[in-house]
């Protein structure tokens, strides 16, 4: 089964994906965030309706900033 090695000791987690990936159904996403929250792991869960798979940085897409974002979450519950 899917995120069955999301535990309660996962790491922190940004994820984000695009509604319209036709590589990987959004669904996946949706169980994984599911999972995070179900064990308490701190995470983001972003939803973007366009922009298909592949993105990268995202530059020019409605997911631009996601890395921006993902670093601001990550400083914030990382200890340095």
């Amino acid at each position: 089964k899917n995120n069955e090695n999301i535990t309660p000791d996962y790491p922190p987690t940004f994820l984000w994906h695009c509604k319209d990936d036709p590589l990987v159904p959004f669904a996946n996403a949706i169980e994984m965030d599911e999972k995070l929250t179900e064990n308490g792991v701190p995470h983001v869960f972003k939803a973007v309706e366009k922009g298909g798979h592949g993105l990268g940085i995202a530059d020019g897409t409605p997911a631009e900033g996601w890395l921006t974002e993902a670093v601001a979450f990550w400083q914030s519950v990382c200890k340095k």
